[in-house]
């Protein structure tokens, strides 16, 4: 009991900003206790940390999804010195699958999401690309829908790449071998003439492809060969 009421204690720190007497040339102690836990304990408490982290990271996104300045970077900051130096259960945890998804996707998909997440009549969330294509006339977009469309858009790159020099880390590790295949599909499915948020999702998904591809002569080896027909 003690032992997981100093881990939320940690956590809660290695999540907040320092205090304000803080020198930032020293060091993040609660971080260095998290990285010492993950890279000397067993998986599943770089599964807890990992899992709490990111849990973090996916609630401050979809609370301010669209404000650069509201964006807290302490949880991303923690998790990609974690990543650097808690050992590769860390990227083992980031990049495994919990059910329908790894958290590594999950973030993705906030990255990608539209500004507006308004749901239509028939439950499918509007100005996603991902969505059913609305038929008839009346779904006809006027120039200013279009302009509007391309600002969203912006909006939501600028955030993105405010985000994934903190998350590329998690990307140059072997454990992230394991999303290059989901990737590659994502990347696969976005079809000449480009809409503005499938230029979204290619700015978010090329840079982490291309970190998985960079980060070891031996990746090749082991792809799969749909993965490698994929890039093709």
């Amino acid at each position: 009991v003690y032992a997981e009421s100093l881990l939320r204690q940690t956590l809660l720190s290695a999540s907040s900003p320092p205090d304000v007497s803080f020198d930032s040339s020293c060091n993040r102690y609660d971080w260095i206790v998290l990285a010492g836990a993950c890279s000397n304990g067993p998986l599943f408490v770089s599964r807890r940390i990992v899992f709490d982290l990111c849990s973090r990271i996916i609630k401050d996104l979809q609370m301010n999804p669209f404000k650069d300045d509201s964006i807290n970077f302490f949880p991303l900051t923690a998790l990609s010195y974690l990543v650097r130096n808690g050992g590769m259960n860390v990227s083992i945890s980031f990049h495994e699958k919990d059910g329908r998804q790894s958290f590594s996707f999950a973030i993705i998909d906030e990255l990608c999401k539209s500004v507006k997440r308004k749901s239509s009549a028939n439950g499918v969330t509007t100005g996603e690309r991902d969505m059913q294509i609305p038929i008839g006339m009346s779904q006809l977009k006027l120039p200013l829908s279009e302009a509007g469309d391309w600002e969203e858009a912006n909006t939501v790159i600028r955030r993105a790449y405010l985000i994934l020099p903190h998350l590329l880390h998690a990307y140059e590790r072997t454990p992230a071998i394991s999303s290059c295949k989901t990737l590659i599909d994502s990347i696969g499915q976005v079809i000449p003439p480009l809409s503005e948020w499938d230029e979204v999702k290619l700015s978010v998904c090329l840079p982490l492809l291309a970190s998985i591809l960079n980060c070891s002569d031996h990746v090749w080896s082991k792809l799969e060969a749909s993965s490698i027909d994929g890039l093709k």
